[in-house]
């Protein structure tokens, strides 16, 4: 999830296209509350968000992003899986880029819009390091709003969508944790 945030400067393209994630986060963890076991592995649903967020952009015409450098106008694709920073050691799960319009600035220092790293039924260790990750993008500038996703494996027919929590002292970071039994006996 993201917040807007008029004072770092967002254009109006990335102010909807923040909107845009809020809702297709929103709309993912709800689907995968009523089917779990349709993405049994985190892979899936890594590709489920970015295809869904590439889709949902695509409606408005925002799924490119517009970088300039010097005189050179070109696009990149808005949505990506595991992009590389600091020679591929932070490669955040789905990455959202915004426009780079600013010919001053060099590219690798471009940051991202969005940032997410998923978690899927795994111990509180292994979330913790995807939140510490998130936290170094964001304080060394390679990402301006990031979001945990945590998908959890209940063990009743629960389900859960708890609300977008800040994670420490980054408030433009969340975590979102998503339960659900995974076993089909909660189709209904």
């Amino acid at each position: 999830m993201a917040q807007n945030d008029s004072v770092m400067g967002l254009s109006d393209d990335d102010e909807l296209v923040l909107k845009i994630i809020n809702e297709v986060v929103e709309k993912l963890a709800k689907a995968w509350m009523e089917k779990p076991w349709y993405w049994p592995q985190e892979i899936d649903i890594q590709a489920e968000l970015r295809g869904r967020l590439d889709a949902a952009l695509t409606l408005e015409g925002l799924n490119l992003a517009t970088w300039m450098n010097n005189e050179v106008r070109w696009v990149e694709p808005r949505v990506v899986c595991e992009p590389a920073w600091e020679d591929g050691i932070l490669k955040p799960d789905v990455v959202v880029w915004g426009d780079k319009l600013d010919p001053e600035k060099p590219d690798n220092s471009v940051p991202a819009l969005w940032a997410c790293e998923i978690k899927y039924d795994t111990q509180e260790s292994k979330e913790q390091k995807d939140i510490e990750k998130l936290q170094k993008m964001f304080v060394k500038g390679y990402m301006r709003f990031g979001c945990a996703l945590v998908f959890k494996d209940g063990n009743n027919p629960d389900r859960k969508l708890g609300k977008p929590e800040p994670i420490s002292q980054y408030p433009k970071l969340e975590k979102l944790v998503v339960i659900a039994r995974r076993n089909r006996s909660t189709v209904g």
